[in-house]
């Protein structure tokens, strides 16, 4: 079966407005790794040897390894978690956040993906920071990217709600998946006595410690995902140039009289009841282009 552009094209738009949160942090990480890898090559056709534009980058968007640049750029702890430099880096990532993402949201709903991933990153990357500021374990100081620590996160907190989760590894033999997260942490703690090791293995333990204190705050009834959850609609809404419908109620007392139109007002208010149940429940952006459509149309009647 023949796949043309615009088909590929058509899918990822659909995904991208309204796939999962896994999808789209999947998708997000893709095309920012393309666009470096584009931006080096226009870099190698014009023969800048110094490739000032991805040295630009490097420098302002990934994470540093000093306190006092990262003063000056506090927001490369949420930036760096997006940017890859190696495809195999990319590869093994995207599949693991795939596989522990779409688990998280089967076992605890997409509401608790985007905590752990980004407060996940959030929580390595400070480690990453605080090992190297006060020297505790000898580390190269070099700025830093990948999404491992919001990876290991995720994994983490999957880990501790279903330990005994067995997975194929290598395709040969089953194993527990409380056993390859304790081979993770082994190997990261090990390579802490390797400078050029250190630095990803403290921010992949970092994402560790945050999935399994998540999972435990969610367990004592202290939720992380609502407040967190609440601020991420609070700063997309400061974006949304769209106004918020205003929708108006049918009268069912004055459709009664209408015997013709009835079917037709009914259908329409248990929609948009139902509409207005999932803003109430999940906020205006968990809505899909449908539902926005919709509910706008039915504002302007």
């Amino acid at each position: 079966m023949n796949i043309s552009t615009d088909q590929v094209r058509r899918f990822l738009l659909q995904q991208i407005k309204s796939g999962d949160i896994v999808i789209q942090l999947i998708l997000a990480n893709i095309a920012i790794y393309l666009g470096l890898q584009l931006i080096a090559f226009i870099e190698w056709m014009l023969r800048l040897s110094e490739a000032p534009i991805s040295l630009f980058i490097q420098n302002w968007f990934f994470l540093p390894a000093s306190f006092n640049d990262l003063l000056i750029k506090p927001y490369t702890l949420l930036t760096y978690m997006f940017f890859h430099v190696s495809f195999l880096h990319l590869l093994v990532n995207v599949f693991m956040l795939y596989f522990f993402g779409k688990m998280i949201i089967s076992l605890r709903g997409f509401k608790q993906v985007l905590p752990l991933y980004i407060l996940g990153g959030l929580f390595g990357g400070i480690f990453y920071i605080f090992f190297n500021h006060f020297k505790l374990v000898p580390m190269i100081d070099t700025p830093i990217a990948g999404a491992s620590a919001s990876i290991m996160a995720l994994m983490a907190a999957v880990t501790l709600i279903q330990p005994n989760f067995p997975l194929k590894f290598f395709l040969l033999f089953d194993v527990k998946l409380k056993w390859l997260m304790f081979a993770f942490a082994l190997l990261n703690i090990l390579g802490l006595s390797n400078a050029e090791g250190a630095g990803p293995g403290i921010i992949h333990i970092g994402g560790m410690l945050w999935g399994f204190i998540f999972i435990y705050l969610e367990s004592r009834q202290i939720s992380v995902s609502k407040p967190f959850n609440g601020l991420v609609n609070k700063l997309l809404a400061l974006f949304n140039k769209r106004p918020q419908p205003k929708v108006s109620f049918i009268n069912k007392e004055k459709v009664a009289r209408k015997p013709q139109a009835k079917t037709n007002a009914d259908d329409s208010q248990e929609k948009i009841d139902a509409i207005l149940d999932k803003i109430s429940a999940n906020g205006y952006e968990s809505l899909n282009r449908e539902e926005k459509d919709f509910l706008f149309k039915a504002s302007k009647k």
